[in-house]
Protein backbone atom coordinates (compact mmCIF):
# COMPACT_ATOMS: atom_id res chain seq x y z
CA UNK A 1 0.00 0.00 0.00
CA UNK A 2 1.51 3.70 -1.09
CA UNK A 3 -0.87 5.98 0.06
CA UNK A 4 -0.61 8.52 1.66
CA UNK A 5 -1.65 8.37 5.87
CA UNK A 6 -1.62 10.28 8.96
CA UNK A 7 -2.88 9.53 12.62
CA UNK A 8 -2.81 12.10 15.05
CA UNK A 9 -3.54 12.13 18.60
CA UNK A 10 -3.06 12.02 22.28
CA UNK A 11 -1.16 8.74 22.38
CA UNK A 12 -0.18 9.27 26.54
CA UNK A 13 3.12 8.18 25.53
CA UNK A 14 6.67 9.60 25.30
CA UNK A 15 8.79 9.28 22.38
CA UNK A 16 11.39 7.13 24.77
CA UNK A 17 8.51 4.25 25.02
CA UNK A 18 7.99 1.03 23.34
CA UNK A 19 4.19 2.20 21.82
CA UNK A 20 6.24 5.24 19.69
CA UNK A 21 8.90 2.48 18.16
CA UNK A 22 6.67 0.41 17.08
CA UNK A 23 4.85 3.17 15.38
CA UNK A 24 8.01 4.17 13.48
CA UNK A 25 9.05 0.56 12.84
CA UNK A 26 5.62 0.58 10.85
CA UNK A 27 6.70 3.30 8.35
CA UNK A 28 5.31 6.44 10.00
CA UNK A 29 7.75 9.34 10.92
CA UNK A 30 6.86 12.24 13.64
CA UNK A 31 6.00 15.53 12.09
CA UNK A 32 6.82 17.25 14.99
CA UNK A 33 10.44 15.13 15.21
CA UNK A 34 10.99 15.75 11.59
CA UNK A 35 10.29 19.76 11.99
CA UNK A 36 12.69 19.49 14.98
CA UNK A 37 9.95 20.95 16.75
CA UNK A 38 10.36 18.93 19.98
CA UNK A 39 8.26 21.15 22.28
CA UNK A 40 5.69 19.68 24.99
CA UNK A 41 1.89 19.67 24.09
CA UNK A 42 0.65 18.50 28.21
CA UNK A 43 1.13 19.40 31.29
CA UNK A 44 -1.28 17.82 33.25
CA UNK A 45 -3.47 20.98 34.32
CA UNK A 46 -5.31 23.87 32.10
CA UNK A 47 -3.14 26.40 33.32
CA UNK A 48 0.29 24.61 33.65
CA UNK A 49 3.35 24.58 31.00
CA UNK A 50 2.94 22.68 28.65
CA UNK A 51 6.77 20.47 29.32
CA UNK A 52 5.48 16.86 28.09
CA UNK A 53 5.29 15.80 24.56
CA UNK A 54 2.71 13.38 24.48
CA UNK A 55 0.52 14.06 21.20
CA UNK A 56 1.70 13.25 18.37
CA UNK A 57 0.80 13.67 14.41
CA UNK A 58 2.76 11.14 12.60
CA UNK A 59 2.47 10.22 8.68
CA UNK A 60 3.91 8.63 6.13
CA UNK A 61 4.09 8.27 2.09
CA UNK A 62 4.93 11.03 -0.49
CA UNK A 63 4.26 13.85 2.59
CA UNK A 64 7.18 15.93 4.14
CA UNK A 65 6.34 18.13 6.84
CA UNK A 66 6.98 22.54 5.72
CA UNK A 67 6.17 23.57 9.67
CA UNK A 68 5.07 22.72 12.82
CA UNK A 69 3.74 24.49 15.53
CA UNK A 70 1.77 24.03 18.32
CA UNK A 71 -0.77 26.34 19.82
CA UNK A 72 -3.03 26.70 22.81
CA UNK A 73 -6.29 25.49 23.19
CA UNK A 74 -9.09 26.77 26.13
CA UNK A 75 -9.79 24.87 28.53
CA UNK A 76 -7.54 22.16 27.95
CA UNK A 77 -4.49 20.78 29.91
CA UNK A 78 -3.11 19.57 26.30
CA UNK A 79 -1.61 21.51 23.49
CA UNK A 80 -3.49 21.82 19.94
CA UNK A 81 -0.98 20.70 16.90
CA UNK A 82 -0.51 21.93 13.25
CA UNK A 83 1.66 20.75 10.76
CA UNK A 84 1.62 22.04 6.68
CA UNK A 85 2.69 19.52 4.64
CA UNK A 86 3.35 19.50 0.95
CA UNK A 87 4.17 16.45 -1.24
CA UNK A 88 8.06 15.16 -1.73
CA UNK A 89 9.00 18.27 -0.44
CA UNK A 90 12.17 18.58 1.35
CA UNK A 91 11.79 21.82 3.57
CA UNK A 92 10.73 22.30 7.06
CA UNK A 93 10.32 25.18 9.46
CA UNK A 94 8.57 25.14 12.67
CA UNK A 95 8.09 27.98 15.32
CA UNK A 96 7.17 28.36 19.36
Amino acid sequence: MNENQMFIGDFNMLACQNLYNEIKQQGFNDSFEDAHFMKGTFGGFVNSPKLLRIDYMFYKGNLMPTYSERFKLENSDHCGLLTDFKFGSTSVNSDL
